[in-house]
């Protein structure tokens, strides 16, 4: 009876977890540049739209494109996939800048982190080093 009784509860544990893919970290496109892959919207221009980015540790990355104007009402939804980290040559991956590469729709694009926070934009020329 006790095996039962703990075969139950983990499997109550397992199921209340959902079996999904834990969140990693969350960003926020942040600048004038736009990634490769977007394209605007029903005439919606790029400066009225916000992009989020949620990173999961299986590497997935779920992408939203709110539109700023209606309450951040969800335009789209795309996925991607994190291609990884990239630090500048000769500096810890610490230290910023950092970079990271994101695939949406078979484009890749490289992000840089300028500082601790939510905030990345395109960046213009990816580093040489990755880690």
């Amino acid at each position: 009876m006790k095996y039962v009784l703990w075969m139950l509860i983990c499997l109550i544990g397992l199921v209340s977890c959902g079996f999904r893919d834990p969140i990693e970290s969350k960003f926020q496109l942040s600048g004038s540049r736009m990634p490769s892959w977007y394209s605007s919207n029903a005439g919606i221009h790029s400066n009225e739209v916000e992009i989020s980015f949620t990173i999961h540790t299986s590497g997935m990355v779920a992408v939203d494109i709110n539109d700023r104007a209606n309450g951040n009402k969800v335009l789209e939804s795309k996925s991607g996939h994190y291609g990884g980290s990239y630090g500048v040559p000769g500096k810890s991956m610490l230290d910023y800048p950092r970079y990271m590469v994101i695939a949406v729709g078979g484009m890749e694009d490289t992000y840089e982190i300028r500082e601790p926070g939510p905030y990345i934009y395109v960046s213009e020329a990816p580093p040489a080093e990755k880690e």
